[in-house]
């Protein structure tokens, strides 16, 4: 083979005509993302790029028209890192992160790879990898992270780098060759069988009107399944004999069934196509796509759908290599114009996801792009994880099809069909019941389903934000201008509450936690509900004969503190984060036996005597994070600021909705301090406030300088009038909790 100038692979061919459909379409641009954590050297960064291309030359690649025919040429490019520096938020730089993302490739000029770094301080960084369809699929996707972070650390140099020219050119060449041929003839016949009066054209029932011109502009809608469930759905497929990927797709295609009332729709899954093991470490377009149809009946019992949809998988896979293309000849399917593929539902499922792992001293967290940008080639996609401990479930949908409150029902009815099929999975496919549009839904992004709110705690909803979410930042500290991720925050809070559990931090302790750097307070919060403990938050504005009365009346069992002088009691004192060894990071620790009631005390002022104090219950603090993500679309993009003592129950109530949320948590001792508010509120994106009236009125007064990042206030504790907020009410959202 002449690897200068190459015939393309059937799946490239099909890449490439639809691509000149609409040559400005970034319809095909994949992104493939991770957060880094700690040093890193760009020159070496950019050296493992250069390596990664040289490894596999099909990234290349350039196509060019030649009379007609698309053909691939090879040519030397110098891959370069594109550095961006972000001094202004995640919202600051989301327009120029997007034009990169956007941007479509040019397939006879342009370089069909890109590496963009984002730099967000000199210990935190985003790393995204552009790169076009024609040359990479998902599965290549991890294959090219895996090779750079692998050279980053191994240290090459160019010329020791094996040119792996031969891997996807040879299987272009194994798709031409006669043994090829005969295969997929079999495959044909096959197809031609079982999808024969398969419906390919679904007609979504929604009163949302479809927008062709809006046909590939996606949106995601993230849930996932926890705890006991998880354990409920490895143990049926253990009994039925069956894998995750079966019985997820048997509950999409049930699903599917009884929403669209059709017999015999159509669902995409991809195949990873490689046809022998010998690509299996080569990047490039090998995915492929089967069809899967239902072959039942609304009369038949769940678990025999199941037997029925592992029968078709089988036979499906065995018969995996007519490429795509292919296959929409031989049965000659008609695309239609106002659909936005000829596959309006996929499925896809990817086991034993490990996103974390580290290189020297940087840590590493794989993760899907989140950028903002987003397309999709089909109308609705059902797209599984198994992340271990829980099922992460994404929704890809087209937002000329769908709008929000259509996706949310279909969210909440798959998460409906899979409780009711695990109560009772010989139950049959009529009885199980969709969900009813008056039914009140307690849902959001993170949380798809309903919560078993007696079963739930504050700290294993942290915990589940911080598997999902492990490099987002979780609190900021604008005093002294520093930060802490969900994955720190929560090593940190493992470590100290071992550290306690060594001294006596047994469950039903009282704490009182007296630290004025937030970000320590947060975390010795979290370690105090780690070991089903009761904490009491104090700061340096308490006046001391206050502090006595508080301490005499919470009677603590320990007292943490640093910087403070602390009255002598029957209690411990530490100042935990001098006397933690933090060396070794701990993921983790078993508290899953720990009973929990009351997690926080709070009290008066005592301004009219002695402060008055009561405990709050988990239950009610579970209440208050449900309604909070639903009434507010609390998400981890949300950025919240409390203008609040750091003891009152607003703080309280606000810190762990957004912790829940994986939102991030902007805490500031400039209260009062109204253009102190507003550059925090510029410099850190924020995009929830919560403070009182007499604020809300200034900023009411200077609306124009209020930072467009902002989305809600929630305001209390005074009364509210309309003239407070008629400037603002046109760019901000305003709940006003008052009274309650």
């Amino acid at each position: 083979m002449d690897i200068n100038t190459i015939n393309l692979s059937n799946s490239q061919k099909r890449i490439w005509f639809l691509q000149q459909l609409d040559i400005k379409s970034p319809v095909f641009n994949l992104v493939f993302s991770a957060n880094l954590e700690g040093h890193v050297s760009i020159e070496k960064l950019e050296k493992a790029f250069k390596l990664v291309i040289k490894k596999h030359s099909v990234l290349r690649s350039s196509f060019k028209n030649v009379k007609g025919v698309p053909k691939c040429i090879l040519r030397d490019f110098d891959a370069k890192i594109i550095l961006i520096k972000n001094n202004s938020g995640a919202e600051g730089i989301k327009g120029e992160v997007n034009n990169i993302i956007s941007k479509p490739f040019c397939f006879d000029e342009d370089e069909l790879i890109k590496c963009v770094l984002i730099e967000n301080n000199n210990q935190s960084f985003r790393l995204l990898i552009v790169v076009h369809h024609i040359v990479c699929d998902g599965y290549s996707g991890n294959i090219l992270l895996n090779d750079l972070f692998n050279f980053y650390k191994e240290k090459k140099d160019v010329k020791d780098i094996i040119i792996n020219n031969s891997s996807y050119f040879n299987y272009i060449e194994f798709e031409n060759s006669i043994a090829y041929k005969n295969r997929i003839n079999n495959d044909i016949e096959y197809w031609k069988s079982y999808l024969k009066n398969a419906n390919f054209r679904i007609n979504f029932p929604l009163e949302y009107k479809s927008d062709y011109n809006k046909l590939f502009e996606g949106r995601l809608n993230k849930s996932k399944i926890t705890d006991q469930k998880v354990k409920q759905i490895k143990d049926l497929c253990l009994e039925y004999k069956v894998t995750p990927f079966i019985f997820f797709m048997s509950v999409f295609q049930c699903f599917v069934f009884r929403y669209l009332s059709l017999e015999n729709f159509v669902i995409g899954t991809p195949t990873l196509g490689r046809p022998s093991s010998k690509f299996m470490k080569s990047v490039g377009l090998f995915i492929n796509t089967i069809f899967l149809k239902p072959n039942f009946s609304e009369e038949d019992k769940f678990i025999d759908i199941l037997h029925q949809v592992k029968k078709d998988v089988i036979d499906g896979y065995t018969h995996q290599n007519l490429p795509f293309n292919e296959l929409v000849n031989s049965l000659n399917i008609q695309r239609e114009h106002e659909n936005s593929s000829l596959i309006q539902l996929m499925f896809s499922y990817r086991g034993n996801v490990k996103n974390h792992f580290k290189v020297d001293d940087l840590d590493i967290y794989l993760n899907e792009d989140n950028s903002g940008i987003q397309f999709t080639q089909s109308g609705l996609s059902l797209n599984i994880s198994d992340m271990e401990s829980f099922y992460d479930i994404e929704l890809e949908y087209s937002s000329a099809i769908f709008n929000e409150r259509d996706i949310n029902y279909v969210s909440f009815g798959v998460h409906k069909l899979i409780n009711q099929i695990l109560d009772k999975p010989a139950g049959v496919l009529k009885d199980f019941k969709l969900v009813d549009w008056g039914e009140q839904l307690v849902s959001s992004e993170l949380y798809g389903e309903k919560v078993d709110l007696e079963h739930s705690s504050i700290i294993k909803m942290i915990e589940d934000v911080v598997k999902l979410n492990p490099a987002t930042i979780a609190v900021v500290d604008t005093h002294n201008d520093s930060s802490i991720t969900y994955s720190k925050l929560n090593e940190q809070a493992n470590s100290i509450a071992l550290f306690l559990l060594n001294n006596g931090g047994l469950n039903k302790k009282k704490f009182v936690i007296y630290y004025n750097d937030v970000i320590k307070q947060i975390t010795t919060v979290l370690s105090v509900l780690k070991l089903g403990g009761t904490f009491l938050i104090l700061d340096e504005k308490t006046p001391t004969n206050l502090l006595q009365d508080m301490l005499d009346d919470f009677e603590p069992n320990m007292v943490l503190f640093e910087g403070v002088s602390i009255p002598d009691g029957k209690y411990k004192k530490f100042d935990v984060f001098k006397t933690t060894q933090f060396n070794n990071p701990i993921n983790s620790i078993n508290n899953s036996d720990i009973e929990r009631s009351e997690i926080c005390a709070v009290y008066t002022s005592g301004s009219t005597g002695k402060p008055n104090g009561v405990l709050l219950k988990e239950q009610g603090i579970i209440n208050l994070v449900q309604s909070f993500i639903t009434t507010y679309k609390s998400k981890d993009s949300h950025k919240l600021l409390p203008l609040t003592s750091l003891t009152s129950s607003s703080y309280i109530g606000e810190i762990f909705p957004m912790l829940c949320s994986g939102g991030t948590l902007i805490l500031t001792r400039d209260f009062l301090n109204f253009n102190k508010i507003m550059e925090v509120c510029d410099k850190y994106q924020v995009s929830i406030i919560s403070t009182v009236p007499s604020m809300i009125e200034k900023m009411n007064s200077l609306y124009k300088i209020v930072p467009e990042s902002l989305k809600f206030i929630l305001c209390g504790g005074e009364q509210m009038h309309y003239k407070y907020i008629n400037q603002l009410s046109d760019k901000v959202r305003f709940f006003n909790g008052y009274g309650i």
